[in-house]
């Protein structure tokens, strides 16, 4: 389960190369540092599908 700030209306999701972690993030970018290992994540591995 992840959580963001409320009122959050869009966010990143992202998967790690070296350590397969994925995680969200408020920032959208090509690129960032994963918070697990330090090292460089994915791009947007794609985005949340919101069943209703």
């Amino acid at each position: 389960m992840y959580y963001v700030p409320d009122g959050t209306e869009q966010c990143g999701y992202y998967e790690c190369k070296e350590c397969g972690s994925r995680f969200l993030d408020l920032k959208i970018a090509p690129t960032l540092v994963c918070p697990y290992c330090g090292e460089e994540a994915d791009m947007e591995t794609g985005p949340e599908k919101s069943g209703a």
